[in-house]
């Protein structure tokens, strides 16, 4: 049995090409633009968690100072823009 020696470069390229042309995984197409909604789904979900416990920690400990809501009104303006950047970047990709 011979075993083909392949070169990282010639490897990388190889990967490179699937990466673009998509996966196969039998019933399942993976290409870039599905990877990218998929990640883009994560983090989504990874800030409604994140956001949740912030605003529940914010709520509960801050006795309704004007420093919390000033975070909080800064916290959900710069984050929420990002994700539609994100969002208008995926849709026009």
């Amino acid at each position: 049995m011979w075993i083909k020696q392949v070169s990282a470069e010639t490897m990388i390229q190889d990967f490179a090409t699937q990466f673009q042309t998509g996966f196969n995984l039998g019933p399942i197409a993976l290409n870039s633009q599905t990877i990218l909604w998929a990640f883009f789904g994560v983090v989504v979900l990874i800030y409604i968690v994140v956001s949740l416990v912030l605003v529940y920690h914010w709520r509960r400990y801050s006795l309704r100072n004007r420093r919390i809501a000033f975070a909080e009104t800064v916290y959900f303006f710069v984050s929420i823009s990002v994700l539609v950047v994100a969002l208008f970047a995926l849709i026009l990709s």
